[in-house]
């Protein structure tokens, strides 16, 4: 889906040489002159229709991930050469598709393990609490059998699933603390609120 000029012209050097082509700029226009199926953006191509780079970079990341629930970012950089590694970093860092679980390990949120009824429970936990004290906080959020489905997760990066696959489409998450609009309160204001 996605190939960045740098990353092609050091891969294929010899070649570029037998082609006289000397720079990533020059292997750009090279391109766009033999290859009409891409869009060609500043630093990369993408096939097909017109991408961001972070839907391109999201896109191939998820192809090449494997079976299991989580990937350190080495191995994914490993199976897409042809994709910087700071670029990986970059989109999977700051992306809604993926949870950091340990130091350069991600969650690929949608093989997080959690039932309908779980779900359910969740919303209806944080429903009641927003409405009682206006507020929920994620670390009170019942796991049920969760934590043991997801037994290779870390509670946090469970927790920060949940919000991602459950919550956030109806509650704002500032720290630790859900309410149901976008508001200031976090964990520190709530322990000044009760200490005064």
């Amino acid at each position: 889906q996605i190939i960045y000029y740098e990353c092609l012209y050091r891969i294929e050097s010899e070649w570029m040489e037998t082609q006289r082509i000397t720079s990533a700029e020059m292997l750009k226009q090279y391109l766009q002159q033999h290859l009409i199926e891409y869009t060609y953006s500043k630093k990369f191509m993408a096939k097909g229709l017109k991408k961001t780079e972070k839907e391109a970079v999201s896109t191939e990341i998820l192809r090449v991930w494997s079976d299991h629930q989580t990937e350190s970012v080495d191995s994914l950089n490993d199976r897409l050469p042809y994709i910087q590694l700071e670029n990986i970093w970059r989109v999977i860092s700051g992306n809604d598709l993926f949870v950091l679980v340990t130091e350069g390990v991600y969650l690929r949120v949608d093989r997080l393990i959690i039932s309908n009824d779980e779900a359910e429970d969740i919303l209806d936990y944080v429903e009641t609490a927003c409405v009682e004290n206006g507020f929920c906080s994620l670390s009170d959020v019942p796991l049920g059998d969760i934590e043991e489905e997801n037994y290779e997760l870390s509670r946090l990066a469970i927790l920060n699933a949940i919000y991602k696959v459950v919550l956030s489409r109806r509650y704002h998450l500032n720290g630790k603390i859900l309410t149901k609009d976008e508001s200031e309160l976090d964990a520190v204001l709530l322990l000044k609120q009760h200490v005064i």
